[in-house]
């Protein structure tokens, strides 16, 4: 614990985050732009520093913190006994402060926050509590449950005897008949639950994921929250931001310089982007540049070996992820910022996912790029330039698109059946390399690689299909205008009819 100074007034709000700066969690650092907006001292309580560490951003932040309330539990553990750690060590030190706060402010993840925050509320109910969902918690992102091991389930007693005689206070006040919770529990559902039922105010950080969140839950609650919930997207921060530290980072001002912050993985790969700049006319092919901060995940292999097969595996720089102030820094120097949206149509109703990285993005001036899952709340964004998930030809008319806004030159486009011959040639000659180049020890990273192109070629080939059944229906109409039709039209309808896309 620490005292920032003594001869000021003393924070008025209290955050709670396990996952705190210099923690590089997304959810903390999504937390930590909202104090930073907020302009606000706080008084803090967070789990210990683990992994990867962001000294930069937590220098900046300190000047915000009176008193950092460190307690020893891990931040990215959900635990029953974690959360319980956090939240009876927390209260006693929270305690010891003698200190009464306007605002009690939380985010979800991890759920341990929610915990500790309940149990301040409840000694402390003028104070107003803020409680801030990041994405859907009882649910992973293929909107299956989380928390099946027992460690998990809460069996605590005496805490649940506690927080159910808090919901008995709350429905004879309120005249509502939420059900009690019982013994065994996740603690992702009684997170959500205990900010839903005593928070004082719910943040979602977009309509979907507020729907999908409340349609979803077991119980009757939906209209009681949404009374007190508001929509508030991630974070931007301002301009000042973005040049507190000034890289060395090198681009080519005679080329494009597209940019991608984040994970590579099998599942979220960059085949579409890598066919959409290996098909370029040769005029062009070079001068386009795609930089990438990543993480290489062990699903994705490793990227350099998986592209060394292309002609631009050049033009594909690989850079390790960087703090957040370097990173802000480089989207400033960078023409087209790429991000990228989950694909959940096969498990959700709706995409429930909006990334963090366009807050990001936004601050930075420059133009993006969403490939976007078709009806997401980032396929509904105004935003310049958009393509589809697994669309090979939206991202090559998207990459078309940005060469001519800057260079005023017009990429050459193919006719159908080129179109379709160059898209089968570019699976089939993945598929075999990468066949050759992942180890045996490999074998489930390729597998998943390989799968993907795969469904991405059956995909295609059923969409050939429609486009040809169309433009079939189309030339017969031409027949009926003339009682001879061109031979050339006959050939046309004949190739189209029987072209088969086959890996």
């Amino acid at each position: 614990m620490s005292k920032k100074d003594e001869n000021k007034k003393g924070a008025e709000d209290l955050v709670i985050a396990a996952k705190f700066p210099p923690v590089t969690s997304t959810s903390g650092i999504v937390f930590a732009k909202r104090i930073l907006n907020d302009k606000k001292d706080i008084d803090l309580v967070q789990g210990q520093f683990k992994g990867a560490l962001d000294e930069e951003f937590n220098q900046v932040l300190e000047d915000l913190i009176d008193n950092r309330i460190i307690i020893d539990m891990n931040p990215y553990s959900d635990s029953v006994d974690n959360s319980e750690k956090f939240r009876k060590d927390g209260m006693k030190a929270i305690d010891s402060l003698n200190k009464e706060y306007k605002t009690l402010k939380t985010r979800c993840f991890p759920t341990t926050n929610h915990f500790l925050a309940f149990e301040y509320k409840m000694n402390h109910p003028e104070t107003t509590w803020i409680a801030e969902f990041s994405d859907p918690i009882r649910v992973n992102l293929e909107n299956k449950r989380r928390g099946k091991s027992e460690s998990y389930h809460y069996k605590n007693e005496e805490f649940l005897n506690q927080v159910n005689s808090k919901i008995q206070e709350l429905n004879e006040a309120n005249n509502k008949n939420f059900p009690l919770i019982k013994k065994g529990e996740t603690v992702y559902f009684i997170a959500e639950y205990l900010a839903y039922l005593f928070a004082d105010k719910i943040i979602f950080t977009n309509p979907n994921q507020q729907e999908i969140m409340l349609s979803g839950f077991p119980y009757d609650i939906e209209g009681f929250v949404l009374e007190k919930s508001e929509i508030k997207i991630h974070p931007t921060l301002s301009e000042e931001y973005y040049h507190i530290k000034e890289t060395d980072y090198e681009v080519d001002d005679e080329c494009i310089n597209l940019g991608y912050f984040g994970t590579y993985l099998a599942k979220r790969n960059f085949e579409t982007l890598f066919y959409s700049m290996e098909s370029l006319d040769d005029d062009l092919k070079h001068k386009v540049k795609l930089h990438l901060f990543i993480s290489d995940d062990e699903d994705g292999g490793n990227l350099k070996n998986v592209i060394k097969n292309l002609d631009i595996h050049k033009d594909i720089i690989i850079n390790d992820k960087v703090p957040l102030f370097e990173f802000l820094n480089i989207t400033t120097k960078l023409d087209v910022l790429i991000v990228n949206d989950s694909l959940t149509k096969s498990y959700f109703e709706k995409n429930p996912f909006l990334p963090s990285k366009y807050s990001d993005y936004l601050g930075s001036g420059n133009d993006i790029w969403a490939i976007c899952e078709e009806n997401s709340v980032l396929d509904n964004l105004d935003i310049k330039y958009k393509s589809y998930i697994d669309d090979y030809k939206s991202t090559k008319e998207t990459l078309h698109k940005i060469i001519e806004d800057k260079f005023n030159v017009k990429a050459i486009d193919l006719s159908l059946e080129e179109e379709l011959i160059e898209e089968n040639n570019y699976l089939k000659s993945r598929v075999n390399y990468l066949n050759q180049i992942m180890p045996k020890n490999d074998a489930k990273a390729k597998d998943n690689q390989i799968d993907k192109l795969k469904r991405e070629n059956a995909k295609l080939k059923r969409k050939n299909s429609e486009i040809l059944n169309s433009n079939s229906w189309k030339l017969t109409k031409v027949f009926r205008k003339s009682k001879k039709p061109s031979k050339k039209i006959k050939v046309l309808i004949s190739k189209l009819k029987s072209f088969k896309i086959i890996i």
